[in-house]
């Protein structure tokens, strides 16, 4: 036989009213060998239950229409940074590094069959003042830019903190006692190189 007993919230408070109507009755107890206070701790049961129907009724209302208020502020962001960030691209004094530290799409002006080179000489001198100054060796012109990367020894991601196009990047901001990781990408247009060796300093 099936579980006659109702799973859905409202559809149990219902059961159990009809049941609390019903059975708690002289005649319901006496037939059915239940007592008042067992009626009574069902009674409280059942409104508990319903207390939280109606609170997670409300919740839902409350998420959806969050929900609704995220997807419009979604959109009219995207649609204030597609507008921004076009006119920035298209503006005459915007430069392919420029392009590229503003995280906006480059195009690729100065295409080349061949894969950008990989650094793998890259080192870094910390200095007493708390900077470090980040080297390597690779070509410069035509468009080519190195992309610097850093993480602390205690941090998992990397985080870009400048691009240049030469070949030595002075990270100002490394801090005095910090262990520090970094590593170049070479980019070109839409095109970017594998990251290079990794380099630590503790300053």
């Amino acid at each position: 036989m099936a579980d006659w007993v109702k799973r859905d919230p409202l559809e149990l408070v219902a059961q159990v009213d009809l049941f609390i109507t019903g059975m708690n009755t002289p005649t319901g107890l006496a037939a059915s060998n239940l007592i008042a206070a067992q009626f009574t701790a069902l009674d409280a049961e059942r409104d508990t239950v319903d207390n939280l129907r109606i609170a997670r009724d409300n919740a839902k209302g409350i998420l959806d229409a969050a929900q609704d208020a995220l997807d419009d502020g979604v959109d009219g962001l995207r649609g204030s940074f597609r507008g921004m960030g076009n006119q920035a691209r298209h503006a005459t004094g915007m430069t392919d590094p420029l392009l590229s530290l503003a995280g906006l799409p480059v195009d690729d002006t100065t295409p080349s069959p061949a894969p950008l080179v990989v650094l793998n000489d890259v080192v870094v001198l910390p200095r007493p003042s708390g900077s470090n100054l980040v080297d390597w060796t690779g070509p410069t012109g035509g468009g080519l830019l190195y992309l610097i990367f850093s993480r602390k020894e205690t941090e998992a991601e990397w985080t870009l903190i400048g691009s240049v196009t030469r070949t030595e990047f002075l990270h100002v901001a490394a801090g005095v006692g910090v262990r520090r990781h970094y590593r170049v990408v070479s980019q070109r247009g839409d095109r970017t190189s594998e990251p290079s060796n990794v380099a630590t300093a503790y300053a």
